[in-house]
């Protein structure tokens, strides 16, 4: 066998034919291809590089590009070597045995892996088939690549990649087009060449490779299988000039080759043909190459005897430059654009100062102003002098709620006979002093209203007013704008004195009839006076039957429920006078409307009375009917009735009788002085150093991953220390279960101090729209910042920081978005959303957590309103705590939240312990020592190796098996959107401290805290945004320039934080301002019936318009 390998050497070194020959290029009979260039070398048979056609790579790369890529690639010559250290066993027994062989060595402690390439001199490849027979990285030396690239850019390449991974099991080869994410769709794994090869070859030894590129399609092929086809319908074919690459390299990129190699790691190369076309030759000449040229004299791409290179010119080496861009086709578009904006402009500018814009903003400010000063004063504003209908316009339509305006009992309407729906100057004023107030309530006079053929609706109380002033104005600018008419035309005579005499005539014609029209101005107002007085007279005899028919039905309601109401209280007294309770008599109060007072509730079926006003419990019920009467009057009279604007406001008979006319004042709607909403500072400012601690997590993990946990190396040796002391208890996933604890005190907080159950219907209908709106916002202004490229530094960040944490992907279509946003709202936790492969930083699995939970809240509130017994309380919270625990339910934190709100609303169990600080002391050490050993797990899981976290996981079941998790192939470590136990006992021992700690509070309710709380919301969306853009590119950026790391990071803190707090207030405006205004017009929606329809020209007739005609005739012919 020996003899015969000898013999083969010999005849192919005596047959050699030289490129020389080959003046009319390469024909490759597979392809139907011709290609003109030639390079050529047999590593075997020379024993140096031949420096004409090939160079060394050496460099150094401050970054690299990839998301997993925590290592830094570079080259130097003395890893490239032309020997034999090849383990094939065959190749040593060649007559010259040598190969290329390209080493990598292992990393440095600044993660730099330094390896070995070789390159094309010439930059002018374009088009053609490159051959090489080469030999991957072995099995188990840790991951690395040997590449075969035609590069230009990131946009312009063809790669095949040989990658031995770090386990032999996933080798494979990899085929990329223009810089394609390395899918293992793009791959062929090593033992699917084994086993389908024909022959069958060894992966692991030489192999022949091949990239066929033509002008409309790619192919690659590997031990004679085309392994990959692509065509120009699949995807954009390469058209630059670029150079061949071959190289051994690593950036122990954990979804490419892994990596990097411990110790020193070959990779070989046998020969590489290279057959392919020069960029400098255009058109004309490959027309001349062809004419001069037959086919006979074309050599073959497979004869094995071809050797050397084809000679170039001097610019060949010349990198390929690409083009300007010809923008003279853009000029038209440009144009067209500037024209559409310029009219856009002038369109607006003429908007601003014909409509008169600026004097309504100036206006406005006023009304605010004055708005802001009686929101100030300490009396009560009625409804029609409200700081909110300050600024309403002239002519408006204001809902008001009250007593004599219709007593709401079961949807029902009363009126007061004694008055009269229209003003009581009528309609016998002046053209020029119109003022009209029409309502469906009180008035002194009965004056018949354009009104009374619609339908009555509640307490809708309806004021028109056309103010004098208005009418005077409206008048006078009329006038002066006719004057001014005349005044043109008079001047437009005199500067035209050549024109002909008719002409004048016309004009003069003209004005007369101007002077016509001008006249009969007065006769079309008082026409109108006079028909809107035959309106008002024809509907007067409706109105007064209204007037009886609603009487008498207030009257019969008003007794009606003067009755109930006795009745109520005389059942009330019969069972406080013999002592009887019952379980289901409480139930009223805890469920009780909130449109109903607190005179009106109580045990069921009665209502809860003052006794110091009633004396139930001193005086019998048959001694004082009389009295009670009274009460139930004076009681009746206070009922709240649904307003149209606030559900709370009430009737108050105390001011009533200070505004002098009962009468006047029944048809007002007089708001209560209510307090002023405390807000719990120590609690918000709970929530806003909770949201700045998760921030400051978030930045660990992007920037200094092995204090957050990460083990892909620390820039610095302290760094082992803050992993150990700051990582477990400041650093770790425990701060995030105070979020949902206080959410849950704050949902549930009113209702359990009121009892209302509007406040559960309320948080019910707004608690998703209230939380979705920023999100979504904030989720599309993210899209297409991306889109735009803003986080593109991210992709080099890992190098630089050695995290692969960070990681964020553009949506591939606006579709996607909104598929996210929906999946978001109705995930069932837990889950990570598909959005957080979109969203800087996947805080969003949250906001399902946060959806479902809040239900929960409200209705377990409702729940434990109606358990009485304090043990039972105590017995049902503990019970819905560990079976959310024991589910993996998030859950238990929002029940942990709940019993915490009721202990302290309805037991008032803090001024119990504070009271005795025998007891309170001692209780706050123990919530301080548990609240530190619950991080303490994370330091028990992460360095020092117990896998309690871990352990803890697997007790749950698995909700797809039922077995517990760790008996499944999912044990192990928790996501990090399932809870965990040192979460649950951490948040719940925090937020009694909160609680109990007059220090802790005093500490929460700093100014920068109550100042952070508003825009909390904010910061925990875009945080991530600002850290994977901004700070990303300033540490890349500075990186590159040589800045230590720490220097890096300093600058990078305080910048990203800085811009982060700067957007925080800037998008809480953008963000809260729409969440607000759809979440109170779903409530007035849900809350209040619907004001009456009204017709278009309201309160002017049907008519008006199309009688206009008429009308001007009717003028003409009056003129005449």
């Amino acid at each position: 066998m020996l003899t015969l390998l000898l013999l083969l050497g010999t005849t192919l070194a005596q047959n050699i034919t030289p490129v020389g020959r080959c003046r009319c290029g390469y024909y490759d009979a597979i392809t139907h291809q011709t290609f003109t260039e030639s390079i050529i070398v047999y590593f075997n048979e020379t024993t140096e590089l031949p420096q004409d056609v090939l160079s060394v790579q050496e460099y150094s790369h401050e970054k690299e590009k990839g998301s997993s890529a925590v290592y830094r690639q570079g080259a130097r010559s003395e890893n490239v070597k032309i020997g034999n250290s090849s383990t094939v066993p065959w190749l040593q027994y060649k007559v010259n045995p040598n190969s290329l062989e390209l080493f990598v060595d292992p990393t440095t402690e600044d993660h730099l892996v330094v390896g070995a390439g070789v390159n094309s001199r010439r930059q002018d490849i374009i088009f053609g088939s490159f051959r090489a027979r080469i030999q991957s990285p072995q099995p188990w030396t840790g991951g690395s690549a040997l590449s075969m690239n035609l590069i230009f850019n990131e946009s312009q390449s063809l790669e095949l990649h040989a990658l031995n991974a770090d386990n032999a099991s996933d080798a494979h080869l990899t085929y990329l087009v223009n810089g394609e994410y390395p899918d293992l769709l793009l791959s062929t794994n090593y033992t699917r060449i084994r086993d389908e090869s024909t022959p069958p070859v060894s992966p692991w030894d030489f192999i022949n490779v091949r990239i066929d590129w033509i002008e409309d399609a790619v192919n690659f092929t590997v031990a004679n299988n085309v392994t990959r086809a692509i065509t120009s319908k699949d995807r954009e074919i390469p058209s630059t000039p670029s150079h061949q690459v071959f190289k051994h390299w690593s950036t122990g990129d954990a979804n490419f080759m892994r990596g990097p190699p411990i110790n020193r790691s070959a990779t070989n190369i046998a020969w590489m043909r290279l057959f392919f076309n020069s960029s400098l030759m255009n058109a004309e000449g490959h027309r001349r190459f062809d004419a001069q040229c037959s086919k006979e004299e074309i050599c073959n791409m497979d004869d094995i005897t071809l050797r050397g290179s084809s000679s170039y010119a001097p610019q060949a080496l010349i990198p390929y430059e690409e083009q300007p861009r010809n923008i003279k086709f853009r000029i038209p578009a440009a144009i067209v654009a500037t024209i559409g904006a310029s009219f856009g402009f002038v369109t607006l500018i003429n908007a601003l100062i014909s409509r008169g814009s600026w004097d309504r903003f100036a206006r406005l400010v006023k009304c605010r102003g004055r708005k802001r000063s009686l929101e100030k004063q300490p009396e009560v504003l009625s409804n029609s002098t409200s700081a909110s209908n300050i600024c309403e316009p002239e002519l408006s339509f204001e809902p008001s709620s009250s007593a004599s305006n219709g007593n709401h009992h079961n949807g029902s309407f009363d009126s007061d006979p004694d008055t009269d729906p229209l003003d009581s100057q009528g309609a016998a004023r002046n053209a020029s002093d119109i003022e009209v107030d029409i309502s469906l309530a009180n008035a002194e006079n009965t004056k018949p209203s354009i009104l009374d053929g619609m339908p009555s609706r509640g307490s809708v109380q309806l004021d028109i007013s056309i103010r004098n002033s208005s009418i005077k104005q409206k008048i006078s600018s009329l006038a002066d704008h006719r004057a001014s008419l005349f005044q043109c035309r008079t001047s437009l005579t005199e500067r035209r004195e050549s024109i002909a005499t008719e002409r004048n005539a016309s004009v003069t014609a003209r004005e007369a009839f101007l002077n016509g029209r001008r006249a009969s101005l007065g006769q079309r107002i008082g026409a109108m006076v006079e028909h809107g007085t035959w309106q008002l007279a024809q509907r007067r005899a409706s109105i007064a039957e209204r007037k009886a028919s609603m009487a008498e039905r207030k009257a019969s309601l008003y007794e009606q429920a003067i009755e109930e109401l006795v009745t109520r209280i005389e059942t009330q007294e019969r069972r406080r006078s013999s002592g009887t309770d019952h379980a289901r008599f409480g139930r009223q109060k805890s469920h009780s409307f909130s449109g109903m007072p607190s005179e009106l509730v109580g045990k069921e079926p009665t209502i809860e009375i003052n006794p110091k006003s009633f004396e139930i419990l001193k005086i019998p019920a048959k001694e004082i009917m009389s009295q009670q009467r009274e009460e139930a009057r004076r009681v009746l009279f206070k009922i709240e009735q649904p307003s149209l604007i606030n559900p709370d406001y009430v009737l108050r008979k105390d001011k009533l009788e200070q505004s002098g006319d009962l009468s006047n004042a029944t048809s007002k709607v007089i708001t209560p002085i209510m307090p002023p909403k405390k807000r719990v500072d120590y609690l918000a400012g709970l929530v806003a150093l909770s949201c700045i601690i998760v921030t400051f997590v978030h930045f660990t993990l992007t920037f200094i991953p092995y204090v957050g946990g990460f083990g892909t190396g620390q820039h610095y040796s302290y760094e082992e220390w803050g992993r150990r002391i700051a990582t477990p208890y400041f650093l770790g996933h425990t701060w995030i279960g105070l979020f949902f604890t206080t959410a849950a005190r704050f949902l549930a907080q009113r209702y359990l101090q009121e009892g209302q159950l509007s406040n559960i219907a309320n948080r019910t209908l707004l608690r998703a729209p209230r939380i979705l709106i920023p999100v979504v916002i904030i989720a599309m202004i993210e899209y297409f910042m991306i889109d735009l490229g803003l986080t593109g530094s991210l992709q080099y960040l890992p190098s630089i920081s050695w995290s692969t944490w960070p990681h964020v992907i553009k949506y591939p279509n606006f579709g996607y978005f909104i598929n996210s946003m929906i999946e978001l709202a109705f995930l069932i936790p837990n889950a990570a959303p598909q959005v957080v492969n979109h969203f800087c930083v996947g805080v969003l699995w949250t906001i399902p957590v946060q959806l479902q939970n809040s239900y929960l809240v409200l209705l377990g509130a409702v729940m434990v309103k109606d358990i009485k017994k304090p043990w039972k309380r105590l017995a049902f919270y503990t019970f819905c705590i560990v079976n959310h625990w024991y589910a993996l339910s998030w859950g238990s934190f929002f029940w942990l939240g709940l019993a915490v709100a009721d202990l302290d609303i309805t037991y008032k169990w803090i001024k119990l312990l504070q009271a005795r600080p025998v007891v309170h002391y001692p209780f706050l050490i123990l919530m301080c020592i548990i609240a530190i050993a619950a991080p303490t797990f994370n330091l028990l899981q992460d360095p020092l190796g117990y896998p309690i976290i871990s352990s803890e996981r697997g007790w749950h079941p698995d909700h797809e098996t039922g077995l517990p998790v760790a008996q499944t192939p999912r044990a192990g470590y928790p996501n990090y959107y399932e809870p965990r136990l040192n979460t649950l006992i951490f948040a719940g021992a925090l937020q009694v401290i909160v609680e109990l700690s007059a220090w802790v509070q005093w500490f929460l309710s700093l100014p920068v805290f109550t100042w952070l709380f508003p825009h909390i919301m904010t910061i925990y969306l875009i945080h991530g945004f600002v850290f994977w853009s901004l700070g990303a590119w300033l540490c890349v950026t500075l990186a590159v320039r040589g800045v230590p790391y720490w220097g890096n990071m300093l600058t990078v803190v305080i910048v990203s934080y800085s811009v982060l707090m700067l957007a925080a207030v800037l998008l809480t405006i953008i963000t809260e301002r729409p969440a607000q205004s759809v979440c109170r017009n779903m409530w007035r929606w849900a809350s209040e019936e619907p004001i009456a329809k009204l017709s278009t020209l309201f309160p002017y007739p049907k008519d008006q318009f199309s009688n206009r005609t008429k009308n001007d005739h009717k003028d003409s012919q009056d003129t005449e």
